[in-house]
């Protein structure tokens, strides 16, 4: 039986020993999913203040309500449009490097990988594959949280190892991936989220360092914490660095 106290003593000691390209990969993996949704709601915003600058400025006097619903359609446009740009982003970009940054973390267990890891998603001949099952997983994940939150939670859970096998197991179709995940988080669940718990303290002082902690300590930390859950799960809880 894994514990806590185990895991995150294990990721501290192998971040160390590779510090900046662990720092590196989880810098950008953070830019990409945040950075890229900023950059699709600057464009979307910037279009959509043209169209309203566009707007006659006699409407506006003369006909408030007029202007009042042309500018709530315009704001539900941007936000629609936002919506979809980010969607394929996540679906198409984002969570291949979801798979490529899981992948260099667990790699950093056993040796020093390079930051191009996180390009392995692309690279690799999976990529439709990846994005294939990854679509799954997160609809899956929402379908279960329209019908209430706990079981949306549930199932995040449930699926969390899914990018882990991607990254290490091609061979295994899409059905096996989440079989394997299922099982590897079975009856692990709860320690799972008692162990995100326990950053609790981190994430209060990273809001005080205005996410400086997070770059530098605490994001790299939990990455490596959760490449060190994975292969305690895929071991069968033997000891010892990643096997295949």
């Amino acid at each position: 039986m894994w514990n806590r106290a185990e895991l995150k003593s294990r990721a501290k000691t192998v971040l160390y020993k590779n510090y900046w390209s662990c720092v590196l990969v989880n810098l950008v993996m953070m830019l990409l999913i945040n950075g890229l949704n900023v950059k699709s709601r600057i464009e979307v915003r910037n279009e959509n203040h043209h169209n309203v600058f566009n707007i006659d400025v006699e409407d506006m006097t003369s006909d408030p309500v007029k202007f009042l619903y042309i500018f709530v359609i315009i704001a539900f446009g941007m936000l629609f449009v936002s919506g979809i740009v980010s969607l394929i982003l996540r679906i198409f970009v984002w969570n291949i490097f979801e798979v490529g940054g899981k992948g260099f973390f667990v790699k950093n267990q056993v040796s020093q990988p390079r930051a191009g890891e996180l390009l392995s998603g692309f690279r690799n001949g999976n990529y439709g594959r990846v994005v294939g099952t990854l679509l799954l997983r997160d609809l899956y994940i929402v379908l279960w949280s329209f019908l209430f939150m706990i079981p949306g939670i549930i199932k995040s859970y449930q699926y969390r190892m899914v990018p882990y096998l991607l990254a290490f197991h091609p061979e295994m179709s899409r059905q096996e991936v989440f079989a394997a995940s299922r099982d590897m988080m079975f009856g692990n669940k709860w320690d799972v989220f008692v162990l995100d718990l326990s950053f609790f303290g981190w994430v209060v002082l990273n809001i005080f360092t205005m996410g400086i902690l997070g770059i530098f300590f605490l994001n790299p930390y939990r990455e490596a914490t959760d490449a060190e859950l994975y292969t305690r799960l895929w071991n069968g809880n033997r000891e010892g660095g990643y096997q295949s």
